[in-house]
């Protein structure tokens, strides 16, 4: 969350990158290294600017994420990506939800 919403506050986001499992939460330095280098991942993976690549994670707080997981992870999901596949990620991402969220939306920071 705090390496998106710095993003979002400098502009745009072309590219979300979300897991679900380990909140990435309350992990200190490594957990804030960790977000940036699945950005990079995923910013080479799509061919757009890393500063316009978010992370959204859920799950166990205070864990440090298994990046040997994690990155094979975002070249094999980047790998398959399809416009028709939407409903698939947003039930994918679905904790506690009682639905799949599948709204685009527009933010506006100050």
């Amino acid at each position: 969350m705090v390496l998106s919403r710095e993003r979002l506050k400098k502009g745009s986001a072309q590219a979300i990158i979300a897991n679900s499992g380990n909140a990435n939460a309350c992990t200190g330095e490594d957990g804030l290294l960790n977000a940036r280098q699945m950005t990079v991942e995923v910013a080479a993976a799509l061919g757009c600017p890393v500063e316009q690549v978010l992370v959204a994670s859920t799950g166990v707080i205070g864990v440090g994420l298994k990046m040997d997981k994690v990155v094979p992870g975002i070249r094999q999901a980047a790998a398959s990506l399809d416009r028709g596949q939407g409903g698939v990620m947003a039930r994918a991402i679905m904790t506690t939800d009682p639905f799949p969220k599948e709204q685009a939306v527009t933010v506006k920071t100050p």
